[in-house]
């Protein structure tokens, strides 16, 4: 029977309604339709449980996303505390109850790091240098088409050396100069500096950047770095590796040529340079992951420091023919590095001498050995940061040259050379440089080993990313009263 309204229902005789009930019962019981309406419940409530767990994993912070390696406590709900393991991404709940005071503990500080790719490193590793000023070449002096440089860096008892190395250079030189400081004054073994104060330095080196000749130099620009040391100890050992970097990125060209401010390129390198063709057919070897090295020679430790100076000057002028001479009558030797109680050979051996003297006419490719630090003309997209870790005269461009080695061909050109000028070495910084040796082996050793497992990062302010890192104060012991 067909209900037309709620009125007609009621006016009904108790009998028919009753008989309308238990047909309507009936329906409602039919098995069907309660399975139905139990499926559509069920549903319902799982999608409402979804829609809760949903609600609070976006309440969740990115664990992968927190920097550093560091332990770090996070809420995931009110009054309940979660640990992070940031270094493996897993997530430890504790799910028992804690007061406001257990989460959010007291921040007491903060740390800079240097980031998982750096191990985490403390900024306080690296050296922390101040630029104080930069001279550049006059407009007059500057080649728009001059895309090479001369990359070094020394510290102001080597200017000597950097006026030698620019007038035997025709192109763009790029030198970062060091000076440590203490309570306001210079630093150093060089009774000269000792003392010395920043205008001083500047006056110095204003007199010596304005003194070359802009018709028969190099095209210099350079900068002078300051760095406050604690000890003497300290001063007389530069942060090689951090200079290396900052010659890098004063010199901002497509070619660099690397070598250390003793090390004089012979001139004829400069001017095969000069021509455009020359240099774009270098560009070519260079941009296949060649790194083109230039053999060292030195004159003879027998020779007094005035000839052999004199005699670097002339071969450096001259052409291969004349290096070979002076080798065959002894007067030039390969270069020692000066490591404590070795010969020091091996640093320059790697290049074959006795090959570039005798047989090459053509490029020809050698290997690493230990030690190797080469004169080396690179693309500068191929030239990895210096490990600013390393302070003193060893140790920084050795494993900055492991590192190369590792994607670059090492190719020797068989016409061109640098010879090693002769500076004496102040007493004190090779006093100084023998005291940490030991410690100069053992991070190279730890470089060594990171670099056979494909692993190295150099420490340093290009290499890392440094990471803001708060410190909080000791948890509280369980049950210890607030205060």
């Amino acid at each position: 029977m067909r209900r037309s309204s709620s009125i007609e229902y009621r006016m009904l005789p108790s009998a028919s309604r009753i008989k309308i009930f238990s047909s309507r019962w009936r329906a409602f019981m039919n098995p069907a339709l309660l399975s139905g309406a139990l499926v559509c419940a069920l549903g319902l409530f799982m999608l409402v449980n979804l829609c809760t767990l949903a609600i609070r994993e976006e309440q969740l912070p990115d664990l992968f996303s927190l920097p550093g390696s560091s332990r770090v406590h996070i809420s995931v709900r009110k009054g309940v505390t979660a640990e992070a393991n940031v270094s493996s991404g897993s997530l430890e709940g504790s799910g028992v109850a804690a007061s406001p005071r257990a989460v959010e503990r007291e921040v007491i500080g903060t740390e800079i790091l240097l980031g998982l790719e750096c191990k985490n490193f403390s900024m306080d590793v690296l050296p922390y240098l101040q630029l104080q000023q930069t001279w550049k070449p006059g407009r007059f002096m500057q080649d728009p088409v001059m895309d090479y440089a001369l990359v070094t860096q020394l510290g102001m008892e080597q200017l000597d050396l950097l006026a030698l190395q620019c007038k035997a250079w025709m192109g763009r030189v790029a030198a970062v100069i060091h000076a440590p400081f203490r309570d306001g004054a210079m630093v150093s073994g060089d009774a000269r500096l000792q003392g010395r104060t920043l205008l001083d330095l500047n006056k110095v080196l204003s007199s010596f950047f304005d003194g070359l000749d802009p018709m028969n130099s190099c095209t210099l620009e350079m900068q002078l770095y300051i760095e406050e040391v604690e000890s003497e100890l300290q001063a007389l050992l530069p942060p090689t590796g951090a200079l290396w970097n900052l010659a890098l990125r004063l010199a901002n060209t497509e070619v660099v040529l690397l070598a250390g401010v003793g090390e004089v390129p012979s001139l004829a390198l400069s001017q095969e340079l000069l021509r455009p063709r020359k240099l774009a057919r270098l560009k070519q070897i260079l941009d296949e992951g060649t790194a083109m090295l230039y053999p060292t020679f030195a004159p003879a430790a027998r020779l007094p420091a005035e000839e052999g100076g004199r005699l670097a000057r002339m071969l450096i002028s001259g052409k291969k023919e004349e290096v070979v001479k002076a080798w065959d009558a002894g007067t030039i030797v390969v270069p020692s590095d000066g490591t404590p109680g070795q010969s020091g050979q091996l640093s320059s051996a790697a290049s074959n001498h006795k090959e570039w003297l005798r047989t090459a006419t053509e490029t020809y490719e050698v290997e690493y050995e230990e030690g190797y630090e080469p004169v080396a003309l690179v693309l500068a997209k191929d030239v990895p940061w210096f490990d600013e870790r390393f302070r003193g005269p060893f140790g920084a461009r050795t494993a900055h040259a492991l590192d190369m080695s590792q994607h670059l061909t090492f190719e020797v050109n068989p016409n061109e050379f640098a010879m090693h000028m002769p500076f004496p070495r102040l007493e004190a910084m090779r006093t100084a440089a023998e005291a940490i040796y030991d410690q100069v082996l053992e991070l190279y050793a730890e470089v060594h080993k990171e670099v056979a497992s494909y692993s190295y990062t150099p420490i340093s302010r290009e290499s890392c990313t440094p990471e803001r890192h708060e410190m909080y104060a000791p948890a509280a012991s369980p049950g210890a009263p607030d205060p």
